[in-house]
């Protein structure tokens, strides 16, 4: 009697945290929204926009989910965006990404999509290391 009343135990506690489990796996990826703002080469605002994307996303799968004008260049450290609506970089400049006001520490290959995150695409100078 004891041994059956411990199994029938084990076997609820077991099956409870499967269940579990499985609820988790079910659950449907969280909706985020973000802002892009992209910049002129003199620094003005070219374009502001609310994007949609969903938890665990890339920046670039969120700018191509929601179908941003971009034109990448792939490389072996990830996608580099050479324009994208509105900020179009002349000879001696390129375009950084921000973060939240703060320079991207990653490209947007790698770069995760957050809940309120803002992002600026700045045309910048390319200047020489010193």
């Amino acid at each position: 009697m004891k041994n059956t009343i411990i199994a029938a135990i084990l076997l609820l506690v077991f099956f409870s945290g499967c269940s579990g489990q499985i609820l988790e796996e079910q659950r449907a990826p969280q909706q985020l929204t973000l802002q892009i703002s992209t910049y002129d080469t003199d620094g003005y605002p070219a374009t502001t926009k609310q994007i949609q994307a969903e938890e665990g996303m890339s920046l670039l799968a969120a700018l191509k989910h929601n179908r941003i004008e971009m034109e990448l260049e792939e490389s072996s450290f990830g996608a580099f965006v050479n324009k994208i609506e509105g900020a179009i970089p002349e000879e001696n400049e390129y375009v950084a990404i921000y973060v939240n006001g703060e320079y991207a520490q990653e490209g947007i290959s790698t770069l995760k999509a957050e809940n309120g995150m803002e992002i600026e695409f700045r045309v910048e100078e390319i200047k020489p290391p010193a």
